[in-house]
């Protein structure tokens, strides 16, 4: 896209500003019924949990927004700043925005826990990027610094992921000197190219499957069997430890345990619904409006044993997410 800007000017900006805008509009669609965390999950947000097995959220990531107005601010400044860029010659355009987003969300999900997401990683590179080119021109070094002192005035003061935010700018002023024509820009549209397709694709893809690979692990008193790549978190409510893939979590509780769980779980803001028993397991699910959406909560028949299940909202329950499964 760099290599052909004159032929296609719009070309790279199009691609921009309308792929996150794109992507976030279809994850809605898809999961629009769902809560945030969940739409993140399936929308193909990264996580930590999930960094190493489904590394292509590293691509999807900066394009999904969950939040219209997350998308509306993001895709106005990217269009900003696109114009921006456009007006400085020899800028690749599409390396920048790329490839420091995608170095601030794999930064993020390597280094601290939580989700990443949005395309602010992408705004703020190419704001780096724009600084670092007007560098090279001593009549606009005063414009250069102006444009830093306020990206780092942004970066403090405003919402977000500071730390991916600044990652990004300072990426952003490095990948700006990468050259925008010729063989080696040509190759490196490619691979950005052929990775986007790639994640995109992969995030298309992407189904709820059961996991494959189970062991059996200690919450507290008791036991459970989760899937293989789930990691040990901090309790939760009456759990003395929870097990997560970073959208659902689980633990194990004792008979003892139990006792006054109803008021733990009405204190932390949920209201049951009606308990549904199969013979073996009696299930009842609790819900709240904030946060963490639908929680499972099962009592074995026989013998007394309880599996508390947390999911992200109803849209999660996929099928294999039973306490049955759970149980060793």
């Amino acid at each position: 896209m760099g290599a052909d800007r004159g032929r296609r000017p719009w070309a790279a900006p199009a691609f921009i500003v309308g792929l996150p805008l794109a992507w976030s509009l279809l994850a809605g669609f898809r999961f629009g019924q769902a809560d945030t965390i969940y739409t993140a999950w399936r929308g193909g947000a990264a996580i930590p949990a999930l960094a190493l097995d489904e590394i292509w959220r590293v691509i999807t990531a900066p394009l999904l927004h969950v939040d219209p107005v997350h998308l509306g601010v993001n895709v106005t400044l990217l269009a900003v700043v696109v114009i921006m860029a456009r007006r400085v010659p020899g800028f690749p355009l599409l390396l920048v925005a790329a490839l420091s987003a995608w170095t601030a969300t794999a930064a993020g999900v390597l280094t601290r826990p939580g989700w990443a997401l949005g395309a602010s990683a992408a705004f703020y590179g190419l704001v780096g990027g724009v600084a670092a080119a007007a560098m090279r021109d001593r009549a606009q070094r005063p414009l250069a610094g102006k444009i830093l002192v306020v990206a780092f005035v942004a970066i403090a003061l405003g919402p977000g992921d500071r730390p991916a935010h600044l990652i990004g700018l300072v990426t952003g002023a490095v990948f700006a000197y990468l050259p925008s024509r010729g063989v080696v820009s040509r190759g490196l549209h490619g691979v950005v190219l052929t990775l986007v397709l790639a994640g995109v694709g992969f995030g298309l893809m992407h189904a709820d499957d059961p996991p494959q690979r189970w062991r059996a692990v200690n919450t507290g008193e008791s036991t459970l069997q989760v899937p293989d790549h789930w990691v040990a978190a901090a309790a939760v409510g009456p759990c003395a430890e929870i097990y997560t893939d970073g959208l659902r979590a689980a633990c194990a509780l004792s008979a003892a345990q139990t006792a006054g769980l109803d008021e733990q779980l009405t204190e932390m803001g949920y209201h049951p619904a009606a308990p549904e028993s199969d013979g073996l397991w009696t299930i009842r699910p609790w819900t709240r409006v904030v946060g963490t959406g639908t929680l499972l909560f099962g009592v074995r028949n026989s013998p007394v044993r309880t599996v508390l299940l947390t999911v992200g909202s109803d849209g999660g329950l996929a099928p294999w997410l039973a306490p049955a499964r759970f149980s060793p």
